[in-house]
Formats: structure tokens, sequence, C-alpha cells
């Protein structure tokens, strides 16, 4: 896109353009430049690679812009005797300017004097015998008012950075820009899960129960060995070579009595049992983490650019 505007011509080949830039602005869609060293003695013409241009006078505003896409910004000044070179992208440097300020105040001088007592620890000239009781001090003194000028370096000027000896300025043709970049991490986060757990309740009264009784049956031992595997009535032989036994399930049988049973009793006051209750679980995610701002760029707010 060009802006022209038609002066009357020069007697001599202008000078070629000098660039400044302000900031990326509305969200990296815009930004101004100045024609540094313009004069209405010639005709300016103006172009960029990217979006929308208007000139008036030095003022040259872009509009249109798009985040991650680089421009460049040409300007010629045309004359009678003809063309200059194309803008160019020369350093400003400003010396440091300075400010005096001051500031006022009273402040209190104390003209006291001391003298060593006479006998007695007595101060013959007046005054007060100090603490240790070594000096006679006459207190004196007097109030004055005082004024202090200081040098102080002025803000660095609209445009300019500071190098830490002086302001410079850098009016470039060209501005790159590119994309965010990002690296996928890994989160930790909580959220409201069912775990198992073990669930109780307070019985209304004491509750009782009765284990199983230990023994139920019982088995005795013959004494002798089976004799042709036989045993007498109801006893039984444990195998060839084996001797006779007797399996007594209740009462008694020939002459054997099982012995009385063991029984177990267990009173509960509460009630447990497995069950499932809200809980807090843990997991991860994978997030997306802006990388940090390449050297030597700048952030818009949408991408990131440099002055080239």
């Amino acid at each position: 896109m060009f802006a022209t505007l038609a002066v009357a011509g020069g007697a001599i080949v202008p000078p070629a353009p000098t660039i400044s830039y302000g900031s990326l602005t509305n969200s990296g869609t815009q930004i101004i430049a100045t024609i540094t060293n313009y004069s209405s003695e010639y005709t300016y013409s103006a172009t960029t690679t990217v979006g929308s241009l208007s000139r008036t006078g030095a003022t040259v505003t872009i509009t249109g812009l798009t985040a991650g896409s680089s421009f460049t910004l040409l300007v010629i000044a045309t004359s009678a005797k003809g063309l200059s070179e194309p803008s160019i992208a020369p350093t400003s440097r400003l010396s440091y300017t300075y400010r005096t300020e001051t500031s006022t105040g009273t402040r209190f001088v104390d003209t006291s004097s001391t003298y060593a007592p006479g006998s007695g620890s007595s101060c013959d000239f007046g005054g007060t015998l100090n603490v240790g009781g070594t000096l006679c001090v006459i207190s004196s003194g007097y109030t004055e008012s005082y004024t202090i000028s200081s040098s102080i370096k002025n803000n660095t000027p609209a445009g300019y950075l500071d190098s830490g000896q002086d302001w410079y300025q850098i009016g470039n043709v060209n501005i790159e820009r590119t994309a965010y970049t990002y690296t996928t991490g890994t989160e930790s986060y909580t959220y409201g899960c069912n775990v198992q757990s073990t669930c109780c309740v307070q019985l209304p009264y004491q509750s009782c129960t009765q284990g199983a009784c230990s023994p139920n049956a019982c088995d005795f031992t013959y004494g002798s060995p089976c004799v042709n595997n036989q045993c007498p009535p109801t006893w039984y032989c444990s195998g060839p070579g084996g001797v006779c036994r007797i399996f007594i399930t209740n009462g008694e049988q020939c002459g054997y009595t099982c012995p009385p049973p063991t029984c177990t009793t267990v009173c509960c006051t509460t009630s447990c049992s497995p069950c499932t209750v809200a809980g807090t679980c843990t997991g991860t995610r994978s997030i997306q983490i802006r990388n940090p701002i390449p050297p030597g760029y700048t952030d818009s707010g949408v991408d990131w650019y440099r002055i080239l």
C-alpha cells in the first residue's frame, strides 16, 4: 500500500528517510512510525508489506497487522532532483540530562561546653555535673535552616532506551514477528471421588453372638493293632498294620464319652462393614506451557516481535 503527499520539489536530492518506531498496540494489530528527518521540501512515498498504511506529515500509521507475520516499512523521499535512497535504520543517541532538586529543613546545632569540676565536685562556673561526676556541662545550642541540592537524571525520553551510559533509539525498517510456542507439561490436581472404607454404626444395645462349639465330635484309639484288619464291633481299623479307632459324634459309645463342648460368646457395641464414601483423589493431566520470550524479542500480547 502507498501513501503519497505532493509538495514543492527541492533543489537537491533528498537524504534517505530515517524511521523511528513506537510499540505495537491494539492487540498487536497497529504500530506508529515517525520519519525523524521529515522535511516539507520533499515528497514521500511509503509502503508496507503487511496491513494498511496511512501517513500525515512525518507520522506513518500501519493497521491490520497480523500476529506472527513480519512486515517491512519502506519510505522514499523525492524532489525535482530525483529519488532518495530507501529509508535507513540509524541509531539516535542522546546524552543524559539532569535536573536539580532541593530540599530544605531545620536542624539543631549543639554548642555545649564542659570543664572540670572544683573541689567537692562543684560546678563553680555554672552548668550541671554529668552522670560520672567528672565534668561540668554548660548546655547551649541553636536551630538553623539548611538547603540541600541534588542532581537527578531525568526520565528516559519517550521512544528511547537506557544503555547505562546514554539514551538510544533504533529506528529500523523491518519488524519480525513470530507466533508463541508451547511446551507440553504435566501437572497434578485433585478431584472428588468415591473411596473404599470401613463404616461403623453404634448398636442400640450390646449385641452378643455365640460362636461355634468345639469339639462336637471326638476320635479315640482302642490301643491294640488291627488283627487281620479286624476290630471290635463299631470300631474301625485305620489301615493295614494300623490300630483300631472309634469316632463318636454325640453321646457315648462303648464306655467312651466325648468331653463337654466349649463354646465362645462375642458381645459387640458397634457394627462395622465395608462401604464406599466420598473422598479426594489425585491425578495428573497434560497442560500447554508457553515458552519464555526468545532473546531480543518483545511480547506484543498476541505474539513475540523484534525490530531488526
